[in-house]
This record gives structure tokens, C-alpha cells and sequence, in this order.
């Protein structure tokens, strides 16, 4: 038989197993879905979706009707998997398990609050890093307004690269490390900072 033979014989019988492979190695998926909705295998049809995780909407919307029409037990394990995969959006699994009467309102209300949780821990963790930013922006404008208004000590009497003295010209950076003007390349960085900015220049010997 070509696959397409056998595929119409077996679909004549209802889709199994050896049906599935033939539909893959066709490139027809997402007629295997199909089939298996139509054909109410129920369990066959969760663990096709989950087993080769599909991602098509409309897919797993067939999916949970046939679920929420049969009550199935398998409900809640479909509902957390497509929750944790962000396959279809909270409202969408709401309006289409209530508009079936043998809705297990149990179900919805379980996904309901997960989801609630967990955009609660998500804006709690946004909020945090709010403040974060928040406070490092503080910090940095008040590290500016020093810089422009209060003098900076400079008390190194070595090189922080080659430890000897220091003397004309070197030069002092706001992160605390000095160095021979002959110890930095061009454009000045720190070493060990990396923290490039204006040095201030020693115009004189380091007392």
C-alpha cells in the first residue's frame, strides 16, 4: 500500500497508533489532530499534543473544548501546560471553558488563581527593580553633585601600576587609583577599573 491507502483504510477504522506515524511521515500533523478531536481518543489526542509539544492556538482550543465537553479528568493537567507555556492567554481558556455547561468550574478557578499568583510574584519583582534603578539613580546624581561642588582627596603616594613613587606628570582617577602619565596608555583608563573618564593631572611632585 502507498501511505495514502493506508491512511484512508485506517481512518475508516479510527486513527491509531500506526496512523500517527504514517501522518507524521506525511508532514500532516496537524491532520492527525484533527482526526483525533473528531474521533473523541481523548487520551490519545493529550498525549500527541504534549509529546510533541504543539504550540498552534487553535490546536489546543479544539483540544479543551473536547475536554470541557467530556469532563475529562486530564482537564487541569492540559490547562497548567498550556499556563506554563503561554499557548493561549488566560481570557481565551476562561470564555472557552464556560461556555461549555459540563465545565469543571474547578478547573477554571485553579488556572485562575496560579495565574494570579504568578503575575503578582511578576509585578513584585518589577516593583523591586524599580527601587533598584530608583536608588542607583540617587546614588549617581548625588555622586554628581560632589563631583561639582565638594573637593576630592587625593592621597596616593604610589603608582597603583609599577608601586613606585609618584611624580610629574601623573594622573588621578575619581575611583580612587593613580598613576605615572607613563604607565597609562592613550586615552587614559584605569587598569584596574577599566573606568574610562577625565584623570585629574598632578601638575606637581606628590609631597
Amino acid at each position: 500500500f502507498e501511505d495514502y491507502e493506508a491512511l484512508a483504510l485506517l481512518e475508516q477504522s479510527g486513527i491509531q497508533q500506526d496512523s500517527l506515524i504514517i501522518f507524521e511521515s506525511l508532514g500532516r500533523e496537524s491532520e492527525a489532530i484533527r482526526s483525533l478531536i473528531a474521533t473523541r481518543q481523548t487520551n490519545t489526542l493529550i498525549d500527541y499534543c504534549l509529546t510533541h509539544t504543539v504550540t498552534d492556538r487553535s490546536t489546543w482550543v479544539g483540544v479543551l473544548r473536547l475536554l470541557a465537553a467530556e469532563n475529562s479528568p486530564r482537564l487541569l493537567q492540559v490547562v497548567q501546560f498550556l499556563e506554563e507555556r503561554s499557548i493561549l492567554p488566560l481570557m481565551v481558556i476562561i470564555e472557552l471553558l464556560s461556555n461549555t455547561k459540563d465545565t469543571c468550574f474547578g478547573v477554571i478557578k485553579e488556572h485562575v488563581l496560579n495565574e494570579l499568583r504568578r503575575n503578582k510574584e511578576l509585578i513584585s519583582h518589577e516593583e523591586e527593580k524599580i527601587k533598584s534603578i530608583a536608588t542607583e539613580e540617587d546614588q549617581l546624581l548625588q555622586d554628581i553633585h560632589d563631583l561639582n561642588f565638594k573637593p576630592i582627596l587625593f592621597s596616593n603616594r604610589l603608582c597603583s601600576a609599577c608601586k613606585a613613587d609618584l611624580d610629574f606628570p601623573s594622573l588621578h582617577f575619581c575611583c580612587g587609583h593613580s598613576f605615572h602619565q607613563s604607565c597609562l596608555g592613550e586615552p587614559p583608563v584605569c587598569r584596574f577599573c577599566n573606568f574610562e573618564t577625565e584623570p585629574t593631572e598632578e601638575p606637581k611632585n606628590v609631597s
